[in-house]
Parts: C-alpha cells; structure tokens; sequence
C-alpha cells in the first residue's frame, strides 16, 4: 500500500532507517543525506508553487547523485559505528549495495561492541537484507532473523528494538502483508507499552494549539508509536474484510492514547471515517476522461452489479501487483452481475514521458492501462488534485488515504467492504465474498 498526500498524488520518496528518530544526522554521512534533502524539498516545493505536481522521478536521481558526490569524500573503514552504519545507509540509499554490504559485514567483526553498538549494526543489517528482497515475495526471514537477535538484547536498547519492527513494519505495510503488519504491530505494542514503564524514550515536545488541532502537552515518544501500530492493526482487520473489528481496534486505542495523546485521534480520522462507509450507500464515480468509457460519465456503483471500485495511479508499485488478478476476478465472473470500476487521475507525467498536457496524459493512460496491463475495466480520469479540487472528489468521497484503496459495493449499491493495499490473499478473499453478495436475495 503507497500512502498518498491526496491533495498533491506525490509519493515522498525518503531514506532508508538512516532517517528514523535522526539517528547519524549528525555525521558526516548524515551531512551528505542532507545536501540531497535540501535539494529534493526544494525541487517539490518550486512544482507545487508552479500548480505542478512534482515529479519524484526527475527529483531523486539528482537528490541521489548529490548525496553520492558528497559520500564519495568520506572514509569507509574509519569512524564510530553509529558514523559508519550511517555511511552504509547512505551507500545503500545512493544505489550502492556492494559497498553498504562491506561496511556492515566491518562493523560486525569488531571486537567488544555494547549492546547498542551491536544493536545498531543489526538495524543496518535488517535495511540491507529488506533492500535485498523482494518485498511482495513475503515474510522477510533473514530479516526478522536480525530483528530477533535485537529482540534477544536487554532492554537498554529497547528503542532499537522498536526501530527495528518499526522498519519491518514499514516493509510489510507498502507490500501488504498482512501476517507482517499483524506481528510487528502487536509487538510494536508491547515494546512501547514497556518503554513508557521504563522512561526509555525521548519525550516528544509540547505544541501549541495549531487552527483546529489541539494544544498537545509533552508526552513520550512510545504514544506515537503506539498510535502507528493500532493504526496498522486496524489497517489489517480491515484487510480481511472485517471494518467492524478494525473500528473495534480504533475505539481500543482511542480509550488507551487519548487521555494522553490527542492527536492520536486526528491520526484515527481517516481510516475511521474510510470504515465507517461500509454499511452506507455508495456514491457515483465521476470523470471528465475515460478509459473504456464515454468522457464525462457518471457511473452509479452497485445499479444490480456486485461494484469492485478501484482507486489507483500509474506510478504505484502496489496497485500494479494488483491488476492481473484482477483481470482474473473479472475472467471468472464474466457474464454475470460483477462490474470493475477504476479511478485515478492526472500527474503531469508518465513512465518516461514528461511535460505531458492532459491530452497526451489521458492518452498515455489508456495504452497503460488496456495495452499495457490489459484492463478491461472502466477508468475514471481526473485533472490534477489540489487542496480545493479534493473536497466532494472521488478520493474525499471514498476517503482515501492509500493506495490501492479497494471498495467491494453490493448490487444494492450498499458499500460492504473496503480495502487497502493488495495481498496475495485478497484474489481468494474476494471471490469468496464476491459468492456471498451473488447468493443475497
């Protein structure tokens, strides 16, 4: 699942774990991540005051090759581990393994660490095994083997302890696997829970009152975490096809954050009101283009059919997994009351083509979408999103918030799940469902 900013469809592309809590900002290599920074966040900033959306593949190749001018000048052997583990983040962020991979295996062999020390080089070992593999090929066992000989380690390191089911929480979280999500949030729980028993985690500072947020006083960094990780539990629950437990997990950690944490429950916003639309009505889906339909239609999901609805872009990694079985649900129910909808929008680019006007855009999604990936889907086409186009939009409608979003609406047109992200599982889950809803009277 790729989280998205709605308003602009730009997907933040950022460093390894060398960025979580700014640990090795500090370094020399951390300096360097920083040069490459500041140039990505004003490369976006200038599209955005321009009305583009700004386009990542353009922005981190130079956001690379700068912090990899900057690495070149720096030592691989000598250094703290905290500075060396930094610099192999670094290398790793920059496109070269190789010689991430010889910096760890260096620290590794170091005589007499602490356990910090150790712990740390376990972090950048789980980075370098997780930048290995495949991350929709499952659960990352060499990986989770790192993270259980951090999990071995006395609770002086529990903050690398959380960082590291907090990486591997990241992971399972854009490649949706769920068992992945389930295990390292629950764990993620249970480490914050314990790190608030012991004082052992920075305190966040205080925060004044910001338009229709609330005054936030100084709380432990463990609410925070523990917000992220009842917000992938519910994530998950609702993967399965049960919006009703994942609200029940929401509800359970507003009781537990809340008193302490407010903004736990802006946090909770989203995916809350994303749940609370099973069970109504579901709203048309509109577009000034589309793909496999007439320009400016306005289609009525459910109106009979059993409506799987789609929010979708083509530069998402994980809506693409999402396709072929897709096409295969479609293949299966071919003939009877199972439509596909899709929606999406205009991003200035596509693939290798740049600059592009709406025209070219919307053509070029149509050879991506029915050439290339063969949809026989119906797509809606939007023009660009900003923050006021966004409001009553199809994506505000359906609250989306990650992508692919996936809603399954009844012949009814009553909304009876919602989905985010694709897992290997979801073909299964969904032409089990999708029987269901055809048997209903």
């Amino acid at each position: 699942m790729v989280r998205r900013l709605a308003v602009l469809g730009v997907v933040v592309l950022s460093s390894t774990a060398m960025a979580q809590e700014g640990v090795g900002l500090n370094t020399p290599a951390g300096a360097c991540r920083s040069v490459g920074a500041r140039y990505q966040a004003r490369a976006f900033q200038i599209a955005r005051d321009s009305g583009k959306s700004p386009d990542p593949a353009v922005v981190i190749p130079e956001t690379k090759r700068l912090a990899r001018v900057c690495a070149e000048t720096l030592s691989t052997t000598s250094g703290t581990v905290i500075e060396l583990k930094t610099l192999a983040e670094l290398w790793l962020y920059v496109g070269d393994t190789a010689k991430a991979e010889r910096i760890v295996a260096n620290l590794g062999a170091r005589q007499g660490q602490s356990q910090a020390d150790r712990a740390d080089v376990l972090l950048t070992s789980i980075t370098l095994a997780n930048s290995a593999a495949d991350p929709f090929a499952g659960i990352n066992a060499k990986a989770e083997a790192y993270v259980r000989q951090i999990d071995a380690l006395s609770d002086s390191v529990i903050d690398r302890k959380i960082n590291a089911h907090m990486s591997m929480l990241g992971r399972y979280e854009y490649a949706d696997i769920d068992d992945g999500i389930k295990d390292h949030a629950q764990k993620l729980l249970t480490l914050a829970r314990r790190a608030l028993e012991l004082n052992a985690l920075p305190i966040m500072p205080a925060r004044p009152a910001r338009g229709n947020q609330p005054a936030v006083p100084a709380v432990s960094r463990a609410y925070a975490i523990m917000t992220s990780a009842y917000s992938s539990l519910a994530r998950a629950a609702g993967d399965f096809l049960h919006a009703d437990s994942a609200l029940m997990i929401l509800d359970e950690a507003e009781r537990e954050l809340v008193p302490h944490y407010a903004p736990a429950t802006m946090s909770f916003a989203s995916p809350r009101r994303m749940y609370r639309l099973v069970g109504t009505t579901a709203t048309p889906i509109d577009g000034k283009w589309w793909i496999n339909a007439a320009d400016g239609s306005v289609v009525k999901p459910g109106n009979g059919k059993i409506s799987i609805v789609q929010f979708t872009a083509h530069w998402c990694v994980p809506c693409k997994k999402s396709y072929e079985p897709m096409n295969r649900l479609m293949e299966k129910y071919k003939g009877k009351p199972v439509e596909s909808i899709m929606a999406t929008s205009l991003y200035g680019y596509i693939g290798a083509k740049r600059n592009l006007t709406p025209e070219q855009e919307v053509a070029a999604d149509r050879e991506y979408y029915t050439v290339e990936h063969k949809l026989s889907s119906i797509v809606s086409v939007n023009p660009a999103q900003t923050e006021q186009s966004y409001k009553g939009s199809n994506d505000d409608r359906y609250a989306v918030g990650g992508i692919p979003e996936i809603v399954i609406i009844d012949r009814k047109g009553v909304i009876r799940a919602t989905v985010v992200g694709w897992d290997k599982g979801n073909e299964a889950r969904f032409a089990a469902f999708i029987d269901k809803l055809l048997a209903e009277k």
